[in-house]
């Protein structure tokens, strides 16, 4: 096995309890990885060096102080890395998976819930964060494309060079939620699938609202954002993690909802799966 691989599987070995050598052997040997005691305990020093891990002596009543290991700072950080590098995966399969539903069952139903509020947009703004959902604002893009023609969709994204998407009206802007490239009172309809970082909220409504005109729409989407009693699922799981929902500062709905009111009218929301979007009119 890489030295490598054997060390985010100790990593993981120590998520949440402390290990003495032998155990981590133990465990490791259990496991069908053949693995020499003095090989590692020289890796657990090596990450005990570089602040993965850390190690001190607990006294025992039957014998010699034996050497404990948990997970040090860089390693909590290292674990956390790997989930959100495995959930990535998952996301883009899950995302690929709810672009290909009918509209009536996919995310795009947000899109029936706003219809006829404006009539024959002029100007489209679609705002994506995270490469990792695409395929959700592809079949969107898609479906204004072809209906605007041969009128333009702006696509804003801090990812626009690297976005191969082939629509002969469809204009991508380098930006993000809370720096739109576009003039004031521009768009008649502004909207983002996947939501602004947390602490970016407050200025990502407020820079909707100033490229949205008079009488347009914008909409933003955030995944879970319901109070929720019951043990999460693990979509919601995965969703939390990946937009940075899972701590105890995150906005509920009606934090959100108070942030729409102080900038937007007629605002509301719309439940689409497991996402949960915040429509509101200038």
């Amino acid at each position: 096995m890489k030295k490598r691989d054997l060390k985010m599987k100790i990593l993981k070995l120590l998520k949440g309890r402390e290990m003495y050598g032998y155990e981590i052997c133990g465990v490791l040997t259990s496991k069908g990885e053949n693995v020499q005691l003095s090989y590692l305990y020289k890796v657990l020093m090596e990450m005990s060096n570089d602040k993965l891990i850390r190690s001190y002596w607990r006294e025992s009543d039957q014998g010699p102080n034996m050497k404990v290991y948990d997970l040090d700072t860089l390693g909590k950080q290292e674990l956390r890395s790997m989930l959100k590098d495995a959930i990535e995966v998952v996301h883009d399969f899950y995302g690929d998976y709810l672009a290909k539903l009918p509209p009536e069952k996919g995310l795009l139903a947000w899109q029936r819930l706003i219809a006829g509020e404006f009539e024959a947009p002029k100007a489209v703004i679609f705002v994506l964060s995270r490469p990792a959902v695409l395929a959700m604002y592809r079949k969107a893009l898609e479906m204004y494309c072809t209906e605007m023609d041969p009128n333009p969709v702006y696509l804003i994204s801090e990812q626009a060079a690297a976005l191969d998407l082939k629509m002969s009206n469809l204009i991508i802007m380098k930006g993000n939620h809370t720096d739109i490239p576009l003039r004031n009172d521009f768009a008649d309809f502004v909207v983002a699938l996947d939501p602004p970082k947390q602490k970016l909220v407050n200025e990502a409504v407020a820079e909707f609202y100033r490229v949205t005109k008079q009488g347009g729409t914008s909409v933003l989407g955030f995944p879970n954002i319901e109070e929720q009693e019951d043990p999460l699922s693990v979509g919601a799981f995965v969703e939390r993690i990946e937009y940075d929902l899972a701590n105890d500062k995150c906005l509920g709905r009606e934090a959100i909802d108070s942030i729409f009111r102080k900038r937007f009218h007629d605002v509301r929301t719309a439940r689409v799966i497991d996402f949960t979007f915040f429509i509101g009119s200038k």
